[in-house]
């Protein structure tokens, strides 16, 4: 019985592969090689021969490409008129790198931008992997000052994805400029998709500036650090009815001169929402984390907002006759330098001024809530927490105005994910640790010195290396990281808003509720001792069944130990993981 049962579920199995596999649609390349290119070739060759071979500029690419083509740069440098001011004009294609942004560089010399997106484009014009640096954004008419250092996004929404911003400084002498890097104006929505900003400067907005009517640019796991403007919005800033949303971000070490260090937020109904995002170490005059001015409202959920300072008022957040609700996040160790004991994680000011604080830990707890309610609203709901040492992995810290970045995990004694931990161990570099890597490694077993079978490093090949090995058994061979455990668990998982969904989202163990912090609601989450549900219950609908089959088929041989179908958590989805699943076949609860 139990072999026939086998049996149907393997057909189920194979079935269910075939359904899922993708079809492929071949759409035209062409290509474009700063070196061995010539703009008088066609461009469908990668190697130049017969007149067929790459293009030397990327603007060659972009005129030879029709809507649904891809353009596929060569890495390189590439700069010059014909690299720079680029336009897709009107067209939905996509550019991009073959070798990624680091060695794929468009150098706009501190003439010109790189991008620009006027015509309609949509959100299948596609920019992947370049690095844009050394922009100087140009005047634009609506404001009578020079915008957007890199990149000008208006009427419009492009997908910038994988891309690096750096060293855009738009400063001039003849008055105020915003966007160092990107500006966002009227209709324009972008979606921005795992990008480095570093080292922008603006006057307002160092890296992304969104104004307009309109304007809804969505910022998705992107990393913000040494931006800076001399006015306001270090990193961002929205205004002008622009509707800004950030996710999964992390801003580091910005600065501002006036108010919002990292991201700031004002005028005629503008908003900001930030959610799963860490705020670290930035500085401003008043609102070192993040502002908001009269007309401005914000929305702060599962948020880290720590070690960001200000000169007068708000080292996290800055509130003057604005709305924030901030939700299942943690304030902690900001800090004010006009503030004397009360007001360093947040400052209410003005009548009209309310935040709405609830599920939250907040280092001044009811002793700030107590005192805020003379200079501003505040709505204090359950949920809170007071004075609770949030149990990060190692928190961020000034030394000698440096800022050092901090890890802003919560600990785990279950389960907390550690990238680069324990990396694999694929010797041959076959894509898979297995018995080829084996056969090599013992033929370095027991000698002595730098070896490629030394695993920990300590100069002989002896069986604490074949124990690494064999953890890494089976394993794809480039490895992300891995779940460790901590000595104890931080106080705060589970304490989320217990009506927030999210916690679905979190990998089991978990408690039905959702961690406090940028990494509830995540993958990433640390895992709870909360043992609730079932390890092979993949869509947490509290049963184990063909949906949850169907789940994993779909994820079959992902790499990715942040899956919830990577039952065993060994970052690779197999038989392994099938056969955990037909063990809880059924389970119900």
């Amino acid at each position: 019985m139990w072999v026939k049962m086998c049996n149907r579920f393997c057909l189920l199995l194979i079935c269910l592969i075939i359904l899922t596999c993708p079809t492929q649609v071949k759409a035209d390349v062409f290509y474009v090689d700063t070196v061995n290119g010539n703009d008088s070739f066609a461009g469908t060759l990668l190697s130049p021969s017969d007149g067929n071979g790459p293009k030397k500029t990327i603007k060659q690419g972009i005129l030879a490409a029709l809507t649904g083509d891809t353009v596929q740069v060569v890495s390189g440098t590439y700069t010059g008129i014909n690299n720079t001011n680029l336009s897709f004009d009107g067209k939905d294609i996509k550019l991009e790198s073959i070798d990624g942004a680091e060695s794929c560089i468009i150098d706009c010399e501190g003439v010109t931008r790189a991008f620009t997106f006027s015509n309609g484009e949509t959100a299948n014009a596609v920019i992947d992997g370049f690095t844009v640096t050394n922009g100087f954004g140009q005047a634009y008419q609506l404001f009578g000052e020079n915008v957007a250092g890199g990149m000008f996004v208006k009427e419009s929404s492009p997908t910038i994805q994988n891309c690096i911003f750096s060293n855009c400084n738009i400063i001039t002498v003849d008055g105020d400029t915003s966007g160092g890097a990107i500006c966002v104006m009227e209709n324009g929505a972008p979606l921005i998709f795992q990008c480095t900003f570093i080292d922008n400067v603006a006057t307002n907005g160092g890296a992304v500036c969104a104004y307009g009517v309109g304007c809804a640019p969505q910022i998705e796991r992107c990393v913000f650090t040494r931006n800076s403007a001399i006015e306001i919005g270090g990193a961002v800033i929205s205004e002008g009815n622009a509707d800004v949303v950030i996710v999964e971000c992390t801003f580091s070490n910005n600065f501002s001169g006036w108010a919002g260090g990292a991201v700031h937020c004002h005028g005629s109904s503008s908003t900001v929402s930030i959610a799963k995002t860490t705020i670290q170490g930035n500085k401003s005059g008043e609102g070192g984390g993040l502002c908001i001015w009269p007309g401005g409202s914000g929305y702060v959920s599962n948020c880290t907002i720590s070690g960001n300072r200000a000169e007068t008022a708000g080292g996290g957040i800055r509130l003057q006759q604005a709305i924030a609700f901030v939700r299942n996040s943690i304030l902690w160790g900001n800090f004010s330098d006009g503030a004397t004991e009360l007001f360093h994680e947040i400052s209410l000011w003005g009548s009209s001024t309310i935040a709405y604080v609830t599920y939250c830990n907040i280092f001044e707890g009811a002793a700030f809530e107590a005192a805020n309610t003379s200079s501003g609203n505040l709505v204090w709901y359950p949920g809170n927490v007071d004075f609770i040492d949030p149990g990060f992995v190692s928190p961020g810290y000034w030394d000698s105005g440096i800022w050092l970045d901090g890890n802003y995990q919560l600990k785990s004694m279950h389960g907390r994910w550690r990238d680069g931990y324990y990396p694999t161990k694929d010797l041959d570099n076959n894509g898979i640790v297995n018995f080829e890597d084996y056969k090599l490694f013992m033929e370095q077993f027991g000698q002595v010195g730098a070896l490629s079978a030394d695993f920990n490093v300590d100069s002989v090949v002896d069986a604490e290396d074949l124990l690494l090995l064999s953890k890494c058994w089976l394993q794809p061979g480039v490895a992300s990281g891995a779940w460790v455990g901590d000595p104890n668990s931080s106080p705060l998982l589970d304490l989320g808003d217990p009506l927030d969904s999210e916690w679905k989202n979190e990998l089991w163990p978990h408690g039905k509720k959702i961690n406090m912090g940028a990494f509830g609601g995540l993958p990433a989450a640390s895992m709870s001792p909360g043992s609730d549900g079932d390890l092979a219950d993949i869509n947490n609908d509290g049963l184990v069944d063909l949906t949850d089959l169907v789940a994993m088929v779909g994820m079959w041989l992902v790499v990715d130990s942040q899956r919830a179908e990577d039952l065993n958590r060994d970052g690779v989805v197999n038989l392994v993981d099938y056969s955990l699943l037909l063990r809880s076949w059924y389970f119900e609860k």
